[in-house]
């Protein structure tokens, strides 16, 4: 907390901890009250990989992506393979 505090000039924040996958509820992480508690009460946010990659899919349009994974969701999209879960 002092790093963000000494970064930033605030105690207020969220914790993202991006993570490939989580077998149980993300909300037992997100609360846990040891994490939070040591935290300072700032919430705890887990962001998966599906996530992530849904983001950036729904968003793709037809002109070229400007990275390579944009890229890569574009082809598959174009290939009409879904990778995503709705």
């Amino acid at each position: 907390m002092s790093a963000v505090r000494d970064a930033t000039g605030t105690d207020k924040f969220t914790y993202c901890l991006a993570v490939a996958h989580v077998k149980a509820d993300r909300q037992v992480w997100e609360t846990h009250q040891s994490f939070t508690f040591a935290l300072g009460g700032n919430p705890i946010r887990l962001i998966i990989f599906q996530d992530m990659i849904g983001e950036i899919y729904d968003d793709l349009g037809t002109t070229l992506a400007a990275t390579e994974v944009g890229r890569m969701l574009q082809l598959l999209r174009a290939a009409r393979i879904s990778i995503v879960e709705k």
